[in-house]
């Protein structure tokens, strides 16, 4: 049996397979090893005939995989490669789709093992600033799991591209003088440069974008495992952060804004709820205008919601002849219908999670006063206000559901946004859907559409 050795990396091994390939020779007649390996009593067997007038066609696929599964630390992936190759030169084209076959579920988990890696020792190499003579230097040393260094060094080159710098880790070592990347041998910890005024660097940014609310410390240690902490100056305060982070969690709830469940009044009517709104300041924005309930028929059971009013009556003229437009396509009239705002300010800019969550209470009293049937919420922003983080633009844009605020609820475009388009046949286009849409919940209510939107 041939003892193949390979130099090391994927080129060296292609060239080895290539001619075992065209040599005939089956995956059990041979044997893989690496160069730098001492084989004992067997000697690698590279006489292997270097056939080069003949070729054959490999899947670009498995090419562009394998090139990365060789960096992979595990010898046995040489084995494995020319396993699969053959296996696809010999009526198995499709063989890396076969998920369930033991060599490609191997072959993809060293893949998904080696880009893993790659990714960690991107985001977890930290430079140093050294001098080197008259030129500043920085160098970083990373312990990855697999020998990926070269795999990982252009996009280095490419991200610090100006910078002179060195990176070191046990299996080799590369350094990049602003002109060509230079290989050498690999290092230990202990012989790269220690700590340096980065480190507080590091400690300070790490420390300002820290959430004590946010903490899952199973999922913190999944994303940076303890194996990369010594080299990382950040993880040094980690335990004190932690430690902190009730008292800082208490510190950021008593100065977060208030909502506004205090104010919503016991005994609920459309009065008192509209006088109690009129003096509701929660938002740092309330200020800018004043606070606008609903507007509409008091018998409504069709009620329209927008993210924000938009001025006296809280849709815009533009946004209403739409909203008229659609409603006269299903049979509806304007005044048996019911339009309020989940913010009930208005605001310059986009709303925001928290302007909802501020608003929240007030929206959720006028509709439990108002019971709709039919509740059509204009836009994603304003679905979120009724959907919560649950939302998602494929699963409900267009569709009819059922939720806690009515049997009928709709998510559809956001007319502010439609009337924002200046491409004139984008614009009816847009139009045309949102028609479209508001013609699902004819058909959702039967041959005599919206009958039951007014009450007995």
């Amino acid at each position: 049996m041939p003892l193949i050795a390979v130099s090391g990396d994927f080129a060296g091994w292609r060239d080895k397979a290539r001619a075992a390939i065209l040599a005939g020779f089956p995956p059990e007649a041979v044997a893989w090893c690496e160069e730098q390996e001492s084989p004992g009593l067997f000697e690698p067997d590279d006489d292997l005939p270097l056939l080069t007038r003949r070729s054959f066609v490999v899947p670009r696929r498995f090419v562009e995989l394998a090139e990365v599964v060789a960096y992979h630390r595990d010898l046995g992936k040489w084995a494995l490669l020319y396993r699969i190759l053959w296996r696809l030169l010999h009526d198995e084209r499709e063989l890396l789709e076969i998920h369930s076959d033991a060599d490609v579920r191997r072959f993809h988990e060293m893949h998904k093992a080696v880009t893993r890696d790659a990714h960690k020792m991107k985001a977890f190499v930290r430079f140093r600033r050294v001098k080197a003579g008259e030129q500043e230097h920085y160098v970083a040393w990373h312990q990855p799991d697999h020998p990926l260094l070269r795999f990982v060094a252009p996009f280095f080159k490419d991200r610090f591209h100006v910078m002179h710098w060195t990176i070191f880790t046990p299996d080799a070592s590369v350094t990049w003088d602003g002109h060509r990347l230079h290989w050498g041998r690999g290092c230990s910890q202990q012989e790269v440069t220690q700590e340096d005024a980065f480190e507080d660097l590091w400690r300070s940014y790490y420390a300002s974008i820290f959430n004590p609310a946010r903490i899952k410390t199973k999922a913190m240690k999944a994303e940076m495992p303890r194996r990369y902490w010594r080299s990382l100056p950040e993880t040094h305060i980690i335990d004190a952060l932690l430690e902190a982070a009730p008292s800082r969690v208490a510190a950021m709830l008593a100065a977060s804004p208030k909502m506004a469940e205090g104010l919503v009044p016991l005994e609920r009517n459309r009065e008192s709820l509209s006088s109690a709104l009129q003096a509701c300041r929660i938002c740092p924005f309330a200020c800018e205008a004043s606070p606008q309930w609903g507007q509409g028929s008091l018998e409504a059971g069709f009620v329209v919601l927008t993210s924000q009013v938009a001025g006296p009556r809280i849709l815009s003229d533009a946004s209403w002849e739409i909203l008229q437009l659609g409603l006269k396509q299903i049979g509806l009239s304007p005044e048996r219908i019911y339009i309020t705002a989940a913010v009930k300010h208005s605001k310059q800019g986009r709303v925001q999670p928290r302007d909802l969550a501020a608003c929240k209470p007030w929206l959720t009293a006028e509709l439990a006063l108002e019971r709709p049937r039919t509740l059509v919420c204009l836009g994603l922003t304003s679905g979120l206000a009724i959907f919560g983080r649950s939302l998602r633009r494929e699963e409900t844009r267009g569709r009819i559901v059922a939720t806690g605020a009515a049997p009928r609820t709709l998510v559809t475009l956001d007319l502010e946004g439609i009337v924002s388009i200046t491409d004139a046949a984008d614009r009816q286009e847009k139009i045309l859907l949102f028609c479209e849409e508001l013609r699902l919940l004819k058909v959702a209510a039967g041959e005599e559409a919206f009958r039951d939107v007014v009450r007995d």
